[in-house]
């Protein structure tokens, strides 16, 4: 297959590529890296253009409801990046009820990170269990 893609998602030994409109799930081995176009120069604001690429692509919440922990936890790591950058808190993590151990592994890993303040279940209007509260450091 002879086609231009971007990487949307790298889940270890597979990548979430975009193709246009269309997303497919491919293994690493079956994708080579090619040179792409020339980057704009950079300018003296990089920071606030980084925080700005992050205030656009950053929402104050993600649905992994679905996923598996080892698919969810980069996808989290990058939206908590982004809200730091963009200065978003709090934050609402969607990973359902199911049987509660997406929630708590992502609470658990959550714990651990040194950008988190607190997290806690959402209220019942918040979505309950399902839902995990995340407050960022400012």
């Amino acid at each position: 297959m002879n086609q231009e893609g971007v990487v949307a998602e790298d889940w270890d030994e597979r990548l979430l590529v975009s193709i246009g409109s269309m997303k497919m799930m491919v293994e690493k081995s079956d994708v080579r890296r090619e040179a792409c176009a020339a980057k704009a120069p950079r300018t003296a604001t990089g920071g606030t253009d980084a925080r700005m690429a992050a205030a656009g692509r950053t929402a104050a919440a993600l649905d992994v409801r679905g996923k598996r922990y080892a698919e969810a936890e980069p996808l989290v790591e990058r939206w908590i990046d982004d809200a730091l950058l963009a200065g978003n808190s709090p934050l609402r993590l969607i990973h359902g009820k199911g049987t509660g151990l997406l929630g708590r592994g992502l609470q658990e890993h959550l714990r651990a990170h040194p950008a988190v303040t607190s997290i806690r279940y959402g209220t019942e209007e918040e979505g309950s269990t399902g839902v995990t509260i995340v407050e960022l450091r400012s």
